[in-house]
């Protein structure tokens, strides 16, 4: 796992130099920085577009729905893109501020949507 030292540019090298431009999951480091830099106004196409990245997503992507909004659960299942895109996720101040509810032993997040 990474570090947070606060630096998406070091994320980002690490994880070109470890997988190259693109890892075989489908997503490229040009993506975890979307997700650090995604408009915090566009909340649902932020979670559209992880969805689509996230591996296992049938396992470790869960919405549920709720008055307003929906209650997000993402599961990394040990895998270190998850958890890159975790670390991308965390560096979008306005996401995490807004939307995080807890985190738990293991990799496991847990997200509160307000539409």
């Amino acid at each position: 796992m990474l570090r947070n030292n606060g630096s998406l540019t070091t994320l980002l090298e690490r994880f070109e130099a470890r997988f190259g431009f693109e890892d075989g999951d489908g997503f490229t480091a040009e993506d975890l920085k979307k997700i650090a830099e995604w408009d915090y106004k566009d909340l649902g196409g932020l979670l559209e577009f992880v969805e689509t990245i996230w591996w296992c997503p049938e396992w470790g992507f869960v919405r549920n729905e709720m008055p307003g909004g929906e209650w997000i659960e993402l599961h990394t299942g040990g895998w270190s893109g998850n958890e890159q895109i975790i670390h991308a996720l965390q560096q979008n101040f306005m996401f995490w501020g807004m939307c995080w509810a807890r985190s738990e032993r293991g990799g496991h997040y847990y997200f509160r949507w307000q539409r």
